[in-house]
Order: structure tokens, then sequence, then C-alpha cells
């Protein structure tokens, strides 16, 4: 995506991973390890940061190149919403059609909206990264990610 397209998605990330590390904190405690919020609050930290630093390295970037900081064209705030409506629709798939199916999707269209039209390496991040996260969470972490659950 283009700087200015960057700049709100780091934002609208920011605001997003916020709010949630704050719902995270209502989760009861534990008395040894995380508990049910440590995990959420680890990720969407995490996220916060990580947004703000893409908000910040794409102004730099467009006041290095452009001249029009704050004015999204209507292709860039496509972007955006498109962007938006995949993180939303992920939500809701993942309940039907599980972890396995949903997330390869979900990171191919990531990729080809951020611009990447190398077909092959596209497929491989999306399964490779689905199969190493799933190996991750189900045998180190113990956390069981959601099955197909259509039938």
């Amino acid at each position: 995506m283009t700087p200015k397209a960057d700049f709100y998605s780091g934002i609208g990330i920011a605001v997003f991973s916020a709010v949630f590390f704050i719902l995270s904190g209502t989760y009861p405690a534990s008395e040894q390890g995380l508990g049910p919020g440590g995990f959420p609050k680890i990720v969407t930290g995490t996220m916060f940061c990580l947004g703000v630093l893409l908000s910040i390295n794409s102004f730099i970037n467009m006041k290095r190149g452009m001249k029009d900081i704050v004015k999204l064209n209507g292709k860039d705030m496509l972007q955006v919403l498109i962007l938006a409506a995949a993180f939303l629709a992920y939500i809701v798939v993942i309940k039907y059609l599980g972890y396995v199916i949903s997330t390869p999707l979900f990171l191919f269209l990531f990729l080809y909206l951020y611009g990447d039209r190398k077909w092959l390496r596209m497929v491989l991040v999306s399964i490779i990264g689905t199969a190493v996260t799933f190996v991750l969470f189900k045998y180190l972490f113990q956390i069981y990610l959601p099955e197909f659950y259509f039938f």
C-alpha cells in the first residue's frame, strides 16, 4: 500500500490494539503463569507498538516524498477499508471454517492488498505461516485454535 494508507492503517491498528489491551485487563487474574488476560496483553501490546512504528515510518516516508500528508485518495481509502473488512470477516469466518482454512486465505489476501504479486511466494508464505503458527499454538503453547465447524 502507499505510505498514506500505511499511516492510517498503523493508527487504526494502534487504536484497535489499545482497546483490546484494556479489555484484556478485565479477565480474571491467575495465580500462576500469564492467566487468561496475559497472552492477549502481550499480543495487543506488540500490535500497538508495531502500529505506532508503521505510522511513524510511513509519516517519515511521506515527509520525504509527498506534499499531501493528510489527504487520502480514493484508492488508498479503499485499500484501508478492504483491509479492515478482511479483519472483520476473518473474525467471523474463523468460527466456521477453522484456523487452518481461513488463515491462509486471509494471509494471501493481506499480501495481495499490500502489493505482492509473486504468486508462488504468496502461496508459500500463507501456507507455511499458517502451519508454523498452528504447530506453535497447538504443541508449544497448548492452545487449541478453532476447527472446521460447518457440519
